[in-house]
């Protein structure tokens, strides 16, 4: 690939909105010819129906070249096992990998074979497409390789995870973010509208201008 993969994270409270962006930010790419595989927690989510759903990972085998996005759901020790072997062996590369609900996957921590996409996504060309309930349940690992997150209202506090994140300035800048977001959400209702989520970059800052909320 001639440009780095990333990792984009949203976080925001159940009901707020998080599988619906995750979904026309899947739909935009893959409008440009990416290709996704989406790892279903529920293994029946009525949000990924309009696409194709497989009933076990292992059905992608013969199918490496496919095209799109595909649906898998999510077994513990067995999905990112395989996606890894395959990953290993260098036939299946350079396509997203989308983790709705981080939580499912391990907190603290996700299993091995999960981190080991995390640590490598470089190697194999794959952008992660992720979304959590809130801060303490964003896996450790994902705040650690996010290099975009979208903030909607949400518990908890980046500070939280400051370690991971990398640094408490960036934890704080995040922070402010989701104070906004929290705060933005108590006026739509007042004035009957959608929330807004906010998109930032691993510092904190908004990736155009730079700033963050005073």
């Amino acid at each position: 690939m001639s440009r780095q993969p990333k990792m984009f994270t949203i976080v925001g409270e159940p009901g707020s909105g998080k599988t619906s962006r995750l979904i026309a930010h899947i739909k935009s790419r893959v409008s440009k010819g990416d290709r996704a595989i989406v790892i279903d927690p529920d293994g029946g989510e009525d949000a990924w129906n309009e696409f194709v759903n497989l009933k076990d990972v292992k059905q992608l085998e013969n199918h490496f070249d496919f095209k799109g996005v595909v649906v898998v759901p999510y077994k513990k020790n067995h999905t990112f096992k395989h996606l890894r072997k395959w990953a290993e062996q260098k036939k299946l590369i350079d396509y997203m990998l989308v983790l709705d609900d981080l939580n499912t996957y391990g907190v603290p921590d996700p299993e091995d074979d999960l981190r080991y996409f995390f640590k490598r996504k470089r190697q194999g060309g794959i952008d992660f497409f992720a979304t959590a309930h809130s801060w303490m349940e964003a896996a450790a690992a994902s705040c650690r390789f996010t290099d975009f997150w979208e903030i909607g209202p949400a518990s908890g506090s980046p500070i939280e995870r400051s370690k991971q994140i990398g640094s408490m300035d960036a934890a704080k800048n995040l922070e402010k973010w989701q104070r906004l977001a929290n705060a933005d959400k108590v006026q739509a209702k007042k004035e009957n509208r959608y929330h807004n989520f906010f998109g930032v970059d691993k510092f904190g800052k908004h990736p155009i201008t730079g700033e963050t909320p005073k």
